[in-house]
Protein backbone atom coordinates (compact mmCIF):
# COMPACT_ATOMS: atom_id res chain seq x y z
CA UNK A 1 0.00 0.00 0.00
CA UNK A 2 1.17 3.71 -0.93
CA UNK A 3 1.43 6.09 1.51
CA UNK A 4 -0.39 9.15 1.36
CA UNK A 5 2.47 11.24 0.40
CA UNK A 6 3.63 8.86 -2.49
CA UNK A 7 0.39 8.69 -3.92
CA UNK A 8 0.04 12.74 -3.77
CA UNK A 9 3.13 12.25 -5.40
CA UNK A 10 1.99 9.85 -8.53
CA UNK A 11 -1.22 12.23 -9.06
CA UNK A 12 1.09 15.60 -9.39
CA UNK A 13 3.05 13.57 -11.79
CA UNK A 14 -0.09 12.56 -13.79
CA UNK A 15 -0.83 16.09 -14.32
CA UNK A 16 -2.00 17.12 -17.44
CA UNK A 17 -0.69 13.50 -19.17
CA UNK A 18 -3.49 11.72 -22.04
CA UNK A 19 -4.80 9.03 -20.62
CA UNK A 20 -7.04 7.30 -23.18
CA UNK A 21 -9.99 5.10 -20.97
CA UNK A 22 -11.73 2.76 -23.22
CA UNK A 23 -14.28 0.49 -21.16
CA UNK A 24 -17.69 0.11 -20.11
CA UNK A 25 -19.13 3.47 -18.21
CA UNK A 26 -21.89 2.66 -15.72
CA UNK A 27 -24.08 5.30 -13.74
CA UNK A 28 -23.74 5.53 -9.94
CA UNK A 29 -27.96 6.87 -8.85
CA UNK A 30 -28.55 7.90 -5.40
CA UNK A 31 -32.06 8.55 -3.78
CA UNK A 32 -31.68 9.97 -0.42
CA UNK A 33 -35.01 9.48 1.60
CA UNK A 34 -36.90 9.99 5.41
CA UNK A 35 -38.49 8.10 7.04
CA UNK A 36 -42.37 8.14 6.66
CA UNK A 37 -43.88 5.06 8.42
CA UNK A 38 -43.94 1.38 8.37
CA UNK A 39 -46.35 -0.22 6.15
CA UNK A 40 -47.98 -3.25 7.61
CA UNK A 41 -47.44 -5.31 5.04
CA UNK A 42 -44.99 -6.01 2.10
CA UNK A 43 -45.79 -6.93 -0.87
CA UNK A 44 -45.68 -10.54 -2.84
CA UNK A 45 -45.22 -13.38 -0.61
CA UNK A 46 -43.41 -11.86 1.92
CA UNK A 47 -46.03 -10.12 3.85
CA UNK A 48 -43.49 -8.57 6.73
CA UNK A 49 -43.97 -4.58 7.65
CA UNK A 50 -41.67 -2.49 5.17
CA UNK A 51 -40.09 0.86 6.36
CA UNK A 52 -42.36 3.60 3.96
CA UNK A 53 -39.36 6.83 2.68
CA UNK A 54 -40.08 9.96 1.34
CA UNK A 55 -37.60 10.96 -1.47
CA UNK A 56 -35.79 14.11 -0.73
CA UNK A 57 -33.36 14.45 -3.55
CA UNK A 58 -31.44 12.13 -6.10
CA UNK A 59 -27.80 11.94 -7.19
CA UNK A 60 -26.41 10.70 -10.52
CA UNK A 61 -22.25 10.60 -11.17
CA UNK A 62 -20.06 8.86 -13.30
CA UNK A 63 -18.81 5.39 -12.38
CA UNK A 64 -15.82 2.53 -13.92
CA UNK A 65 -14.28 4.89 -15.74
CA UNK A 66 -12.01 6.51 -13.01
CA UNK A 67 -11.28 10.04 -14.18
CA UNK A 68 -9.09 11.95 -12.55
CA UNK A 69 -9.27 15.95 -12.97
CA UNK A 70 -5.79 15.96 -13.23
CA UNK A 71 -5.76 14.07 -16.34
CA UNK A 72 -6.67 14.80 -19.99
CA UNK A 73 -8.83 12.20 -20.21
CA UNK A 74 -10.56 10.53 -23.72
CA UNK A 75 -13.25 7.87 -22.97
CA UNK A 76 -13.66 5.41 -25.91
CA UNK A 77 -17.18 3.16 -24.74
CA UNK A 78 -20.58 2.60 -25.38
CA UNK A 79 -23.49 4.21 -23.95
CA UNK A 80 -27.58 4.02 -24.77
CA UNK A 81 -29.32 6.42 -26.47
CA UNK A 82 -31.36 6.91 -23.11
CA UNK A 83 -31.54 9.73 -20.18
CA UNK A 84 -29.01 8.19 -18.23
CA UNK A 85 -26.81 7.97 -20.87
CA UNK A 86 -27.32 11.88 -22.24
CA UNK A 87 -26.81 12.59 -18.45
CA UNK A 88 -23.46 10.97 -18.50
CA UNK A 89 -22.60 12.26 -21.83
CA UNK A 90 -23.44 15.45 -20.96
CA UNK A 91 -21.59 15.68 -17.24
CA UNK A 92 -18.20 13.74 -18.91
CA UNK A 93 -18.58 16.66 -21.40
CA UNK A 94 -18.72 19.66 -19.07
CA UNK A 95 -16.03 18.62 -17.28
CA UNK A 96 -13.62 18.72 -20.37
CA UNK A 97 -13.72 14.90 -21.14
CA UNK A 98 -12.88 14.12 -24.55
CA UNK A 99 -16.49 11.75 -26.12
CA UNK A 100 -15.00 11.99 -29.75
CA UNK A 101 -14.87 8.23 -29.25
CA UNK A 102 -18.44 7.36 -27.15
CA UNK A 103 -20.48 5.52 -29.47
CA UNK A 104 -25.02 5.76 -28.78
CA UNK A 105 -26.46 3.01 -29.25
CA UNK A 106 -30.25 3.41 -28.74
CA UNK A 107 -30.93 -0.13 -28.87
CA UNK A 108 -29.00 -0.54 -25.46
CA UNK A 109 -29.80 0.59 -21.56
CA UNK A 110 -27.25 2.07 -20.18
CA UNK A 111 -26.26 0.31 -17.15
CA UNK A 112 -27.03 2.18 -14.23
CA UNK A 113 -26.79 1.27 -10.38
CA UNK A 114 -29.53 2.56 -8.03
CA UNK A 115 -28.59 3.33 -4.35
CA UNK A 116 -31.42 3.94 -1.70
CA UNK A 117 -30.26 5.70 1.50
CA UNK A 118 -32.61 6.14 4.61
CA UNK A 119 -31.83 8.43 7.19
CA UNK A 120 -33.48 11.62 9.07
CA UNK A 121 -32.17 15.04 7.55
CA UNK A 122 -29.93 16.12 9.88
CA UNK A 123 -28.10 12.31 9.95
CA UNK A 124 -25.48 10.17 8.26
CA UNK A 125 -27.63 8.17 5.56
CA UNK A 126 -27.50 4.53 5.40
CA UNK A 127 -27.56 2.43 1.98
CA UNK A 128 -30.84 0.04 2.66
CA UNK A 129 -30.97 -1.94 -0.90
CA UNK A 130 -29.22 -1.18 -4.21
CA UNK A 131 -30.52 -2.57 -7.86
CA UNK A 132 -28.60 -2.42 -10.91
CA UNK A 133 -30.24 -1.82 -14.03
CA UNK A 134 -28.01 -3.86 -16.40
CA UNK A 135 -27.78 -4.59 -20.01
CA UNK A 136 -25.43 -6.47 -22.75
CA UNK A 137 -24.62 -4.18 -25.83
CA UNK A 138 -23.21 -6.76 -28.86
CA UNK A 139 -21.30 -4.18 -30.60
CA UNK A 140 -21.87 -4.34 -34.93
CA UNK A 141 -18.87 -4.83 -37.04
CA UNK A 142 -19.86 -1.04 -38.33
CA UNK A 143 -19.08 -0.02 -34.80
CA UNK A 144 -16.34 -1.96 -33.72
CA UNK A 145 -14.62 -0.62 -36.60
CA UNK A 146 -15.36 2.89 -35.64
CA UNK A 147 -14.25 1.90 -32.42
CA UNK A 148 -10.91 0.07 -33.86
CA UNK A 149 -10.39 3.12 -35.41
CA UNK A 150 -10.22 5.90 -32.67
CA UNK A 151 -8.47 3.88 -30.29
CA UNK A 152 -5.42 3.90 -32.49
CA UNK A 153 -5.92 7.60 -33.17
CA UNK A 154 -5.90 8.33 -29.73
CA UNK A 155 -4.14 5.85 -28.41
CA UNK A 156 -1.25 7.63 -31.02
CA UNK A 157 -1.13 11.46 -29.14
CA UNK A 158 -1.40 9.40 -25.63
CA UNK A 159 0.64 8.92 -22.65
CA UNK A 160 -1.35 5.73 -21.41
CA UNK A 161 -4.03 3.78 -21.87
CA UNK A 162 -6.80 1.88 -19.18
CA UNK A 163 -9.28 -0.79 -19.89
CA UNK A 164 -11.95 -1.12 -17.95
CA UNK A 165 -14.10 -4.03 -18.22
CA UNK A 166 -17.20 -4.47 -16.97
CA UNK A 167 -18.69 -7.36 -18.74
CA UNK A 168 -21.59 -4.74 -21.12
CA UNK A 169 -20.12 -5.33 -23.86
CA UNK A 170 -18.17 -2.08 -24.34
CA UNK A 171 -14.59 -4.16 -24.34
CA UNK A 172 -13.53 -7.19 -27.08
CA UNK A 173 -10.21 -8.52 -26.83
CA UNK A 174 -9.39 -7.56 -30.29
CA UNK A 175 -10.56 -4.22 -29.80
CA UNK A 176 -8.25 -4.08 -26.79
CA UNK A 177 -5.46 -5.20 -28.81
CA UNK A 178 -5.64 -2.89 -31.18
CA UNK A 179 -4.98 -0.15 -28.34
CA UNK A 180 -2.15 -2.29 -26.63
CA UNK A 181 -0.82 -2.43 -30.18
CA UNK A 182 -1.13 1.10 -30.81
CA UNK A 183 0.51 1.95 -27.31
CA UNK A 184 3.84 0.70 -29.02
CA UNK A 185 5.09 0.52 -25.56
CA UNK A 186 2.91 2.94 -23.44
CA UNK A 187 2.01 1.73 -20.21
CA UNK A 188 -1.96 0.12 -20.49
CA UNK A 189 -3.48 -0.88 -17.41
CA UNK A 190 -6.24 -3.26 -16.75
CA UNK A 191 -9.67 -3.50 -14.73
CA UNK A 192 -11.36 -6.61 -16.00
CA UNK A 193 -14.07 -8.42 -13.96
CA UNK A 194 -14.93 -11.79 -15.26
CA UNK A 195 -11.66 -11.80 -17.92
CA UNK A 196 -8.66 -11.17 -16.84
CA UNK A 197 -6.81 -13.82 -18.25
CA UNK A 198 -7.71 -13.29 -21.62
CA UNK A 199 -5.92 -9.98 -22.27
CA UNK A 200 -2.06 -10.42 -22.85
CA UNK A 201 0.51 -7.44 -23.51
CA UNK A 202 -0.75 -4.86 -20.86
CA UNK A 203 1.40 -3.73 -18.30
CA UNK A 204 -0.79 -4.48 -15.35
CA UNK A 205 -4.17 -6.14 -14.93
CA UNK A 206 -6.68 -6.52 -11.84
CA UNK A 207 -10.07 -8.33 -11.27
CA UNK A 208 -12.68 -7.83 -9.08
CA UNK A 209 -14.56 -11.06 -9.50
CA UNK A 210 -15.41 -12.28 -5.95
CA UNK A 211 -15.54 -15.84 -4.98
CA UNK A 212 -16.89 -18.09 -2.26
CA UNK A 213 -13.84 -17.10 -0.40
CA UNK A 214 -14.03 -13.44 -1.11
CA UNK A 215 -11.12 -10.63 -2.42
CA UNK A 216 -10.03 -9.89 -6.05
CA UNK A 217 -6.85 -10.30 -8.18
CA UNK A 218 -3.89 -8.38 -8.86
CA UNK A 219 -1.79 -9.69 -11.41
CA UNK A 220 1.06 -8.68 -12.97
CA UNK A 221 0.87 -9.22 -16.78
CA UNK A 222 4.16 -8.38 -18.57
CA UNK A 223 4.49 -8.14 -22.18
Amino acid sequence: MFARTRLLQLAEGMKGRRIVVYGDIVADRFIYGTPKRISPRGAGADPSPVPRRRASRRRRQRHQQHLLARWRPGSVSVLGDDAQGQQLFDAMSGQGIDCGGVLRAGRYNTPTKVRILGGMPHASRQQIVRYDIEDHCDLTESEAARIAGVLGEQMAGADAGLISDYGYGAVRQPLAATLIGAAAGKPVTLDSRYELLRFSGVTRGDSERRGSGGGGRNVALQR
